[in-house]
């Protein structure tokens, strides 16, 4: 804003014509501030220095946990699928990744993953978690993932326990 204000500070009429001008002037007090500053990953990548450069991160990591949504009966099959995949005593880990890769495509539709707040272990939900998943079972819809197969404006998507009972 401050540099707009900069650059509309004695104009008091713009013409359609001035606009490539006015544009032009924004970019060069937007290059003044960054003449001025040096990244540290710039001085990094151009001397070579892959490792320091790959410690740099755009988006801070969060920790987020999945939660299966049973939002139809196919949903329901497929999560029943990977339960007795998973629950298959007499399958070896790899011929259990074998197994779940048939239907992985199909069963990560049904999964959302919601970031856990700053300051939390856990995601707030009404269940605990079932084989690495909070379920939102279709007999048994979760009160923190509502839904509507026939109406889609009725999905709510996640909401914390802790929001629904907010009185305002």
């Amino acid at each position: 804003i401050l540099k707009t204000m900069n650059v509309l500070e004695n104009i008091e009429t713009i013409h359609e014509s001035g606009y490539l001008q006015l544009i032009q002037a924004y970019f060069k007090e937007v290059k003044k501030q960054s003449d001025g500053k040096v990244s540290e990953e710039l001085k990094a990548l151009h001397q070579l220095k892959f490792a320091d450069v790959g410690e740099f991160q755009f988006i801070p990591y969060r920790k987020t946990e999945s939660v299966y949504v049973q939002l139809n009966i196919r949903a329901k099959r497929l999560w029943e699928q990977y339960c007795s995949i998973y629950r298959n005593q007499d399958l070896s880990v790899f011929e259990k990744r074998e197994q779940f890769a048939l239907i992985k495509a199909d069963f990560y539709d049904y999964v959302v993953n919601v970031p856990v707040d700053w300051n939390a272990e856990h995601i707030d939900f009404d269940s605990e978690p079932e084989l690495h998943f909070y379920v939102s079972k279709l007999d048994n819809q979760s009160k923190c993932y509502q839904y509507n197969e026939n109406n889609f404006r009725a999905n709510t998507g996640y909401q914390a326990m802790k929001e629904q009972t907010r009185i305002y």
